[in-house]
């Protein structure tokens, strides 16, 4: 698994300690001031939005494929493969549940 939190973190902590050495302030007061606005929530950076996705299994076939062992069965889906050509490019596999 991937440390999405923790590398934004360090990426934070990286960007303020960067600031911090590149432009040094003499006023302590100045560099407090300095940190609690970069430390405000959207000024140096966005916290992460993360979205899961669910992993869906794959049928191991792909649209010709699909359209190839539908048409053995029912010769009406015999052109399946020429009509979502747009939809599903020809080396996609096709997940199970739109097998």
């Amino acid at each position: 698994m991937h440390d999405l939190i923790g590398a934004y973190q360090r990426l934070d902590r990286l960007y303020r300690l960067y600031i911090k050495s590149a432009f040094p302030l003499r006023s302590r007061v100045l560099s407090q001031e300095r940190d609690t606005i970069l430390n405000r929530r959207g000024v140096l950076s966005q916290p992460p939005l993360v979205e899961t996705v669910p992993i869906y299994p794959s049928s191991g076939l792909n649209l010709a494929g699909a359209a190839q062992r539908l048409s053995s069965e029912c010769p009406d889906y015999g052109d399946l493969a020429e009509l979502a050509k747009k939809l599903f490019p020809a080396n996609i596999e096709l997940y199970h549940h739109q097998w």
